[in-house]
């Protein structure tokens, strides 16, 4: 598997509360691109995972937009996207050996919303 600028089709997101899922949006296999802007572009980040195609999909938000500052995360990546791209889970763990940090002050948060994310978040 490549990976791929998704062309966007169609928004198709039914409940804004809902899990970030690929069937929120319809979209067709677009240009190769270099799975490293995944990486160091701050304005892409992850949606979600596609275990059906064995890839990670990853959005740019527009300009401008803070995410952080948004009350549903997910929600905000699926209003603000203007690019989607798919990277495959073999590729992901490519660039994971190249991303060096300190795992003492690494934290993951998932949590669905109204959870209290955004107050662990913010400490």
């Amino acid at each position: 598997m490549t990976d791929n600028v998704l062309v966007i089709k169609e928004r198709k997101r039914q409940d804004p509360f809902s899990v970030a899922d690929p069937s929120d949006f319809e979209f067709e296999v677009g240009e190769t691109v270099d799975p490293q802007i995944v990486v160091t572009d701050p304005r892409i980040t992850l949606y979600c995972l596609d275990h059906a195609n064995q890839r990670a999909l990853f959005v740019e938000t527009a300009p401008g937009v803070d995410l952080s500052q948004a009350p549903f995360f997910y929600q905000a990546q699926y209003e603000n996207t203007i690019n989607l791209y798919g990277v495959s889970y073999e590729t992901l763990h490519q660039l994971s050996e190249g991303i060096s940090f300190n795992s003492r002050c690494l934290m993951l948060v998932y949590s669905t919303g109204r959870a209290g994310s955004t107050l662990i978040g913010l400490a």
